[in-house]
């Protein structure tokens, strides 16, 4: 039988293929077509990030979704951080192309308390220094994931009021819909997890919460239970489908 659902798996800003990687054996376990693009600027060094707008990272998860729909007729997309403001803006703008979503620490807001200024900023200071285990509840588990540990401002300023856009359209996402929240997120501020829950427009949708967990939830401390919350979403969708093409 041919399949009828694809995934499609988004990273977040500076972040590396493993911070996502653990959701494709989910995927292949259910026997669903994925794709996990590598967005502009990534997995190489952040100089490579130079340039690179929003909508250069948007343009690279339209086309990696482009490829699955040839296979499939519809595709769940699941995307941590940025990779979770992609996923809404891809609702948005294609919802005939998504079936549902999967959103982990949605990046609305930030905790800096310079973030609001940083398109400002950006005119002045053009690289900002971050640590690549800030994302993490335990330190320890950052050092192999390979995460950058800077990046252009004038690219975090794009993607900042990026955010601010689709956070105004929430209303309009009307995809199933699944919000995973770190409580102990120290990147992305944990209520726009809640936020992204109540002001969406899905009549289906679900928040859970990890309690221990940081920004980085797929490998992070209670990364085996992220893992396999996102797995079961993932199984129900292709059981519907399946279900649905049996009749």
């Amino acid at each position: 039988m041919e399949p009828t659902l694809g995934v499609l798996i988004l990273h977040g800003f500076t972040g590396s293929r493993a911070t996502v990687a653990a959701v494709v054996p989910r995927a292949e376990a259910l026997g669903l077509p994925w794709r996990l693009p590598q967005l502009r600027g990534h997995w190489t060094q952040p100089a490579d990030l130079v340039g690179v707008t929003y909508a250069d990272l948007y343009a690279d998860a339209g086309a990696a979704l482009d490829e699955l729909r040839s296979v499939v007729p519809c595709v769940v997309v699941v995307g941590l951080s940025v990779g979770g403001l992609l996923a809404l803006n891809l609702a948005l703008d294609r919802p005939a192309d998504i079936d549902s979503l999967v959103v982990l620490a949605p990046a609305l807001r930030y905790t800096h308390p310079l973030a609001a200024l940083v398109p400002l900023l950006a005119r002045f200071i053009k690289t900002w220094s971050g640590d690549p285990s800030g994302g993490f509840a335990d330190k320890s588990l950052a050092a192999n994931v390979g995460n950058y540990t800077s990046f252009p401002t004038a690219t975090f300023a794009s993607i900042y009021r990026a955010g601010r856009q689709v956070e105004a359209r929430l209303a309009q996402i009307s995809a199933p819909l699944l919000v995973l929240g770190a409580r102990h997120d120290q990147t992305v501020q944990p209520r726009c997890s809640q936020l992204v829950y109540d002001r969406a427009g899905s009549t289906e949708k679900e928040l859970v919460w990890f309690e221990r967990s940081g920004h980085e939830l797929l490998v992070d401390c209670e990364a085996d239970a992220v893992v396999e919350r996102v797995g079961r979403f993932l199984g129900s969708r292709a059981t519907l489908h399946a279900q649905a093409h049996a009749r």
